[in-house]
This record gives C-alpha cells, structure tokens and sequence, in this order.
C-alpha cells in the first residue's frame, strides 16, 4: 500500500471513532471524561494526523529524520537566495534501496519562491536512517 493511502486509510479510521463526540456535539474532553469516547481513539487520531501531514510524496526516512533533512535543504536554499523565505518541501520520491529494503536514496523537491529544486538525500548501508547526506541534484 503506498505511503499516503496508508496515512489516509488510518486518519479515516481514527476520524470515524471520534465522530460520536461530534455527532451528539458533545465537546470531546466531555465525551473521554464520561466514556462515550476512548483516550485512545482520540490519541490514535491525533497520531494519524500528525503523522500524516508532515512531509509529501513516499519519503521513507523516519518522521524525526524529516524534520532534520527539511531544515538541512531549507538552510542550503537560504544560502543560494537569502532574500527567499518561501520554502515548502512538495514532494519526495524514493530513488533506490539497499539490498536489505532499507532506503538508500530519495529526492526531496524544495519549491523556493515559486522555483522548484530537487536534492538528493543518501542514507549510508549502515549507521540506519539517522545518518543521511544532502545535496543539490546536478
């Protein structure tokens, strides 16, 4: 299943377990505290949301590796146009895998002030995903 119907299929499960509370307009801490609702409901959406909105297209690399591979590109445009402060990551694709299935290389596209930018992000054999190289792609 790819990525994002994953992230979809999962936000529209936890949605549609929490929409009692909203049907019968209770407000939803009313409705954990008094049980027509789970705690866990609630957390599995909000799992499914925030990690279903963080980075676009099929990256592989974990959600916190995003974070750092993002402000990795986002410093690297700075330092090409330091005027532009409009960056948006729009897409990543996988590129290749490792023998064993892991991701060894994605691209990540950077639209910046309305141009697009493609890097390329490499993630060694070993050392796991944690460990990544970013560059332009030529």
């Amino acid at each position: 299943m790819h990525v994002a119907n994953a992230c979809a299929r999962m936000t529209e499960i936890a949605f549609s377990s929490t929409m009692l509370a909203v049907q019968t307009a209770t407000p939803l801490h009313h409705a954990v505290m008094h049980g027509s609702i789970s705690v866990a409901s609630v957390s599995l959406l909000l799992l499914a949301l925030g990690a279903c909105t963080s980075t676009p297209g099929e990256t592989l690399a974990p959600s916190g590796v995003q974070g750092q591979i993002r402000d990795r590109i986002y410093a690297h445009a700075r330092s090409v146009d330091p005027q532009c402060r409009q960056q948006a990551i729009v897409n990543t694709e996988v590129l290749e895998l490792h023998p064993g299935g892991s991701v060894a290389e994605e691209r990540w596209t950077l639209e910046n002030c309305r141009q697009k930018r493609n890097y390329i992000v490499s993630f060694p054999r070993t050392g796991g995903a944690a460990r990544f190289q970013v560059e332009p792609e030529r």
